[in-house]
């Protein structure tokens, strides 16, 4: 697909039409077949806003590369796992997005009200221009809005338009879970809608810490996850991991480590990782409750400075500006490549990531106080006017 960096201005015009993408195989979608068109195949914690301040979505992305798949036929999905799929499946949806670079993807959602809040990734949801959703009980599809996320938890609330009645998930508690607890991962594997796909397997470590990166290298650490042997795919982020009473105690992240398109260190060979349900239904709170917090934006849009940043090597205190969009408001602030930004609003930024979660919860248009240091070591403050751009 196409890849753009919002921070560095308007995307280009969309591009002509691409052509059919390739089916790919997945898990079996058990009862009817799937509705959605396979958007293709890799998972990418997108929205790293801590290394470039705006990545696109790459939950599953266009012109897919080989990803072994799990054997997951029939034959190995035992009655029970089929079981806890059907009792969730009114309250899962399948989340496909048009990106403001030009492509799609594709993720997986988990319904928590009957008037259509959903959890999602954030990564399923950054860079959306058009959002959309499909119920998997009843194939009907509907528009949906980003509500807010949290790109250090990666953790995104939508709301699904024109909609009332719908099955809430059950909730479980992910701090009852114990290393050899059964659990069942369920989702949009391979973007293929329909009822959801079933990875059966258990609980292998709790309380993990992985660092997800992206294919420009843009990184971000997940800290507290649910580490599961159940064969989460691409596709599936943002779906549910149930435990064997069938109510939801994690969100899927992260999945094959083998991805070319998506890696994470720290964690296991053949692992997946999945997000306590406890910490994600925390951020939807302070959503909805307009509370926001450190690292959470409210609303599907975000103001931006128009810049992209990392971690220097040569000092501990700053994020480093490897880039900055021509007429940006950075730019004409007078931010440069090689600055480093120490400061905004009065708060301290020591690298890449704080800068993330200091810049989170500002809007477009909202005025910050920023901070920095010139190539040459000399310090400027400016008050800047920040720009409009999608999800990080």
């Amino acid at each position: 697909m196409m890849t753009h960096d919002p921070e560095l201005g308007p995307p280009p015009p969309m591009p002509p039409p691409q052509p059919p993408v390739p089916s790919y195989p997945s898990r079996p979608s058990w009862g009817r077949s799937a509705v959605l068109l396979a958007a293709a195949l890799a998972i990418a914690i997108a929205g790293v806003v801590g290394y470039t301040m705006g990545h696109r979505n790459d939950a599953v992305v266009q012109q897919p590369t080989d990803v072994r798949v799990p054997d997951n036929s029939s034959a190995t999905i035992s009655s029970a796992s089929r079981r806890i799929a059907a009792k969730l499946d009114d309250s899962i949806v399948n989340i496909t997005t048009r990106l403001s670079s030009g492509g799609v993807a594709a993720g997986t959602g988990i319904v928590i009200s009957a008037n259509g809040l959903a959890l999602t990734n954030n990564h399923v949801i950054a860079d959306t221009e058009q959002l959309r959703v499909e119920n998997s009980a009843d194939g009907s599809m509907h528009s949906a809005k980003v509500l807010g996320y949290s790109v250090t938890a990666d953790v995104a609330l939508i709301k699904i338009q024109g909609v009332s009645g719908l099955t809430p998930a059950p909730i479980g508690q992910s701090g009852a879970l114990s290393i050899g607890d059964a659990v069942v991962g369920l989702g949009n594997a391979g973007g293929n809608g329909g009822e959801p796909s079933i990875a059966p397997g258990s609980v292998t470590a709790l309380d993990q810490r992985i660092v997800a990166s992206d294919t420009d290298g843009s990184s971000e650490t997940l800290e507290g996850l649910i580490q599961v042997n159940a064969g989460i795919q691409p596709g599936d982020s943002g779906g549910p991991l149930a435990d064997s009473a069938g109510r939801v105690v994690g969100i899927d992240v992260a999945a094959s480590r083998d991805d070319p398109r998506f890696s994470f260190s720290g964690g296991s060979a053949g692992e997946a990782y999945a997000i306590p349900i406890q910490e994600a239904l925390n951020i939807a709170q302070r959503i909805t409750s307009g509370t926001g917090g450190d690292g959470i934006h409210i609303g599907a849009t975000r103001g931006i400075l128009g810049v992209s940043v990392g971690d220097s090597r040569f000092s501990d205190s700053g994020a480093l500006v490897s880039r900055v969009a021509s007429g940006s408001p950075a730019d004409d602030a007078g931010i440069e490549r090689d600055s480093l930004i120490t400061n905004i609003d009065g708060r301290s930024v020591a690298s890449a990531s704080a800068l993330t979660r200091v810049m989170a919860p500002y809007g477009p248009n909202d005025k910050v106080r920023v901070t920095w240091t010139d190539s040459a070591g000399d310090s400027h403050r400016a008050t800047i006017s920040l720009e409009s751009a999608p999800p990080a």
